[in-house]
């Protein structure tokens, strides 16, 4: 399965996915301007720029 979500504008409320069974990726490409992603779950703080690419495995 595979699914899309694109967001725009100046940024999104948290996120949270729900009845992931383990072997689901997450994968986030930067396109546009860039700025400050905050993993919360984890307490990453992260800043990004066009181009920037994450991949993390979800639980």
């Amino acid at each position: 399965m595979m699914a899309v979500s694109i967001s725009t504008g100046a940024g999104t409320s948290y996120h949270y996915d729900e009845g992931d069974d383990g072997h689901c990726y997450l994968m986030i490409l930067v396109l546009g301007t860039g700025g400050l992603l905050k993993l919360p779950e984890t307490g990453y703080r992260l800043y990004v720029r066009p181009g920037d690419k994450l991949i993390k495995k979800l639980s």
